[in-house]
Order: C-alpha cells, then sequence, then structure tokens
C-alpha cells in the first residue's frame, strides 16, 4: 500500500483526510504535516507515493512546495478554491476541490499515482 503525505494546516483538514483514506488505504502509512515547510522537509528526506498538499498554507505555498523538490512525487493540491486549478494543471498536478467526498479523494490519489 502507498505512503501518503497530507500537508494542510488545518488540523481538523488533516484528520478528516486522514479518516477518509483509512478506509480505502488501511495498510499505508499516513504522515501528517501542519505546513509547507514541515512537507519540504520530510519529503527531503522520506519517500512517499502520494502527498495531498494544500494550496494556501504558512511558510510555503503547496506549489512552492512542489516546486522545490527535485524529484516530487505525485502531488494533489486541495482548495476550496478552484482559481488554483489551472495553475496545478500547468505543473501537470492532480487538483481536487474541497470539500469532497471520500470517493473523489481516493480516486484522486489513485488517479495521480497513475
Amino acid at each position: 500500500m502507498p505512503d501518503i503525505l497530507i500537508a494542510n494546516d488545518d488540523k481538523s483538514s488533516r484528520g478528516i483526510f486522514k479518516a477518509l483514506l483509512s478506509t480505502e488505504f488501511s495498510d499505508s502509512f499516513i504522515g501528517l504535516v501542519k505546513n509547507g515547510r514541515e512537507a519540504q522537509k520530510i519529503l527531503a528526506n522520506i519517500d512517499f507515493d502520494a502527498v495531498i498538499c494544500d494550496v494556501q498554507m504558512p511558510y510555503m505555498t503547496g506549489f512552492e512546495v512542489y516546486d522545490s523538490l527535485s524529484d516530487p512525487p505525485p502531488f494533489v493540491m486541495t482548495s476550496c478554491s478552484t482559481n488554483y486549478k489551472s495553475e496545478a494543471e500547468k505543473r501537470n498536478i492532480c487538483f481536487l476541490s474541497v470539500p469532497c467526498t471520500r470517493k473523489e479523494l481516493c480516486d484522486k490519489v489513485r488517479e495521480c499515482m497513475g
């Protein structure tokens, strides 16, 4: 099963994403970080199969985290605003508008991992 990192500055969003993923990815390791700087640091040292990353976070945006990595894993960028969808598509990053259903989240994670 894939190892998944959730990067989101909102504690309740991190918990919701983890709960939604845990049923379909029950054998997966799901890591949690609360800002872009923490995401960048952990991704520089640990390999993840997918990252679910909020676009707007303290210290670094999700796009800045992605751009800072020499070989980024598959990303799913999340935002309540669809204004970021085209920016994600330019970088070949999956985008998910939130709130979302369990099926939408899990399908998007599978899609981004190919």
